[in-house]
Formats: structure tokens, C-alpha cells, sequence
């Protein structure tokens, strides 16, 4: 206990106010758990009730601003840990999502794009993404997506997948386009993108195969 305790005046020098105030209250914790044994020298029930006192009077004195401080290391400390828990809760969610990636793939590829990271928008680049197959994953070349503002039927713009089924848009006027995408052999889909000046727009779309005609 001597070796976690002892402190130099150099050393007492150096520290912040806030930082000699958690020194103090960690002396004090140690001290309260070992006071039966620490009553030959002089530690009692009424020296730690002084000691208290002095700590809790330092505390006060302490101008607001380095107080304002210490709070705001811990308030970043929590969020970082709340973060950590949100990050495992989405992890469960994904994998639970995957599963109905065939059997509902609207609601599969709603999930995913509200899922994306927010990129800033760099350069002149507006919106980008991928379209792949649902039940394999593999990237589909060739798909054509056709942008329409919400509610109108005028195509604004039309671009088509490359060889790693990855497109990108340089310039997208601000508002909610339905994006359509389709490719032969695949039933078309719709899905809804938010196209924003300050934002990097990504839209990921699964297809699925078309059924063959009967003949």
C-alpha cells in the first residue's frame, strides 16, 4: 500500500488539480479498506472523516472551467462505451437481417442502405454504390439504374454498372429519388435514395434471378 501511495512533492507538483483530487479519493478508498490495520499510525474513523473533508473543500475550490474538464473526459469515456454496445447490438442485428435476405429483399436492401456509414462528400462525387446477386452476392455488370424524383416519371439521369457491378453519379442535383434497377434476366427494383449536397450518396441493391416462362 506504501508503494501505490507514495508521492514526492515534485510529483505532487506536476499533476493537475482534478488529478490530485482522484489521487486523494483513491487514498482515501484504500485507507477505509484497511483502517483496522492502519490504526498504529494514527489513521482512525475520525482522521478519514478530516480527510474527507479536506478532499471534498479542495473539490470546490477547484476553478470551473478544470472541473468542466474532468467531466468532460468522463462523459467522453461513457459515450465511447455506449458506442462499444451499439456496435455489439448491430452486429446481432445484422446477422439476424442476412437471414431473410432471400426471402424479403426489399426490406434486405432498405436495411443495408440505411445501414451505410455517412461519407462526406469529396470532390464532385454524389452518390455511388454496387448492385450484386442476392443469392450468390456476385457483383452484376450491366444493371441500369434510372433516377426519377420521388412522384415524377421524367428519368433525370440513367448509368450502368461496370465489370465489378460499382457505379458512380459526379453530379446529382439535392432531393428523394426512386431508383430503379434493372437487368435481363432480373426482376427490376425500386428503391428510394436521398441525394444530399453535403453527403456522399451510397446505394447498394440486391437482384434477384427473374422466373423462367413457361412455355
Amino acid at each position: 500500500m506504501l508503494s501505490e501511495t507514495k508521492f514526492t512533492i515534485t510529483d505532487l507538483r506536476h499533476v493537475s488539480a482534478l488529478e490530485l483530487t482522484n489521487i486523494c479519493n483513491g487514498l482515501y478508498s484504500r485507507i477505509d479498506e484497511n483502517l483496522s490495520e492502519l490504526k498504529p499510525y494514527s489513521l482512525t474513523v475520525e482522521s478519514q472523516t478530516i480527510y474527507r473533508g479536506a478532499i471534498d473543500a479542495f473539490k470546490e475550490s477547484i476553478p470551473q472551467p478544470r472541473s468542466s474538464q474532468l467531466k468532460s473526459k468522463e462523459n467522453t469515456r461513457k459515450e465511447g462505451d455506449a458506442f462499444a454496445t451499439a456496435d455489439e447490438a448491430i452486429a446481432e442485428i445484422d446477422a439476424l437481417v442476412e437471414i431473410v435476405k432471400l426471402s424479403e429483399p426489399d426490406f434486405y436492401t432498405g436495411y443495408r442502405n440505411a445501414r451505410k456509414i455517412v461519407e462526406q462528400g469529396t470532390g464532385s462525387l454524389q452518390v455511388k454504390g454496387t448492385v450484386s446477386e442476392a443469392a450468390t452476392d456476385k457483383a452484376i455488370p450491366g444493371a441500369v439504374l434510372t433516377f426519377r424524383p420521388e412522384g415524377q416519371t421524367e428519368t433525370v439521369i440513367q448509368k450502368e454498372t461496370a465489370a465489378k457491378g460499382g457505379f458512380n453519379i459526379k453530379s446529382l442535383a439535392e432531393g428523394v429519388y426512386e431508383v430503379s434497377v434493372s437487368k435481363v434476366g432480373f426482376k427490376t427494383r425500386t428503391v428510394t435514395a436521398t441525394v444530399r449536397w453535403d453527403e456522399l450518396c451510397n446505394i447498394d441493391v440486391v437482384l434477384e434471378k427473374a422466373t423462367p416462362m413457361m412455355k
